[in-house]
């Protein structure tokens, strides 16, 4: 097996017995690699390569870290959005002109779901990009509520290439 798996596997291991022993609030925010030695597995002690190193794994990271119910709040923020995506494409589906916010809708569950995969195998709970989306969610989810209160899906605020020739035109 690959050095670099058996390492991976033995940082989980290892971050699973972080959880085990402390899984309200875990061992403190950054603090996995300083307490890595603390939680040594015996079945591991003779591998040369068994030493402190990141998890390599965001959900096992954050429960070490701040807690099971830390890392429960970060994936429902995440499933939370990608669900308010879903629920807002399909509304937007039944009324006339919601094409282009449907859209936006997709690309953010799109983008929201495919977070969730490489979590397994590196440490980016701490990222930007996924608060991004999801504050992006929000604000898009209430422009939506607007609109479709309003009656007026994707009236765009800006004017199109049509109406600026037509002004053009007439200049």
């Amino acid at each position: 097996m690959d050095p670099s798996a058996i390492a991976r596997i033995q940082s989980w291991e290892t971050g699973l017995q972080m959880i085990k022993r402390h899984p309200i609030l875990g061992v403190g925010p950054s603090n996995f690699q300083g307490q890595y030695s603390h939680y040594f597995l015996q079945k591991y002690m003779d591998a040369a390569n068994y030493h402190p190193r990141a998890p390599h794994n965001a959900y096992v990271c954050l429960a070490a870290e701040s807690g099971i119910p830390s890392m429960l709040l970060f994936l429902s923020f995440i499933v939370a959005t990608i669900i308010t995506m879903w629920f807002y494409r399909r509304k937007l589906a039944a009324f006339p002109g919601g094409r282009m916010l449907s859209g936006f809708c997709l690309t953010i569950q799109i983008a929201s779901t495919v977070f969730l995969v490489p979590n397994f195998f590196i440490s980016r709970q701490n990222e930007d990009l996924m608060w991004h989306l999801v504050g992006v969610a929000s604000g898009l989810g209430a422009l939506i509520r607007f609109r479709l209160s309003s009656g007026e899906a994707d009236s765009d605020p800006s004017p199109g290439l049509d109406s600026i020739e037509s002004e053009l035109v007439t200049v």
